[in-house]
């Protein structure tokens, strides 16, 4: 398939110019890359049977993509294809820049300005959310990512599934962010193996000894960046990440007592309601 192609062209044509986006947004929107769903499906089948090692996958636990499968994977940028069985995906602004293409379905694509008002930490603050585009993408739509908060958008996929390409930059030392409607915003931060290993040894703590678990989950959050602990606030209430369920409970009710009368909390648990 064509699209397994595409890494070593992006490659080949970085060497004449150094303007990654613009480069992932021409090859998409001049390339034929035309393929029925079922020909998308298939290929999705056989390409992960056929490589016993699959490139390093980008997206594996955060659900950007259901699935989602990384095809090229050089270290500096990737070559992604996105099956979408939800409605929508949160209003972001990305760490990384590229394009993506619709390759199957239908898109409400929403980008808004973000102004902020109040800064609570460097990664969580308040802001002004305003619509600058609206549109319908379509089957060989293509549009451009700039990282940064210049360009924060949000793609409600209205057909399932919606399968879109996606060529972009990684290990971008740009935060990434997301957008509540009621204006709060949180740095997008993916836990190190580190950060999930300590929560193995809170869960171990708190059955054997909840007083020593009370000094150990203390330190354990203080240690912790503010997004660091909602971002995984948010994935334990989907993913226990092999935490037994008291733990997850005990964790939850920890972050309660150190954030829960603070301002952003209450915008941050308003946004649920």
């Amino acid at each position: 398939m064509k699209i397994l192609e595409i890494g070593q062209e992006i490659e080949s044509l970085l060497k004449s110019d150094s303007d990654f986006s613009k480069i992932a947004f021409n090859y998409l929107k001049n390339s034929n890359l035309s393929y029925s769903l079922k020909e998308l499906e298939e290929f999705m089948m056989s390409w992960s049977l056929d490589n016993p090692t699959l490139p390093d996958q980008v997206n594996v636990y955060n659900g950007f993509g259901q699935p989602p499968l990384t095809l090229f994977n050089n270290g500096s940028f990737v070559v992604d294809l996105y099956f979408w069985q939800t409605l929508d995906t949160s209003l972001h602004s990305h760490s990384f820049s590229g394009a993506f293409k619709v390759l199957h379905g239908k898109s409400l694509h929403e980008v808004y300005k973000i102004t902020k008002t109040e800064e609570y930490f460097p990664d969580i603050f308040k802001s002004d959310l305003s619509l600058d585009t609206k549109e319908t993408l379509n089957v060989g739509d293509v549009r451009e990512i700039k990282r940064g908060l210049g360009f924060s958008h949000r793609v409600l996929h209205e057909i399932n599934p919606t399968v879109t390409l996606c060529i972009r930059t990684v290990n971008d030392k740009t935060p990434q962010w997301h957008h509540f409607d009621n204006g709060l915003s949180i740095q997008k931060v993916s836990p190190e193996a580190s950060d999930i290993k300590r929560l193995s040894i809170l869960d171990y703590i708190y059955i054997q000894d909840e007083d020593r678990a009370e000094n150990y989950v203390t330190s354990l959050l203080n240690s912790f960046s503010p997004s660091l602990t909602m971002n995984l606030y948010e994935q334990l209430s989907y993913d226990q990440m092999g935490l037994s369920e008291e733990t997850v409970e005990y964790f939850f009710s920890k972050v309660v007592d150190k954030y829960g009368k603070t301002c952003w909390y209450k915008t941050y648990m308003e946004s649920f309601n």
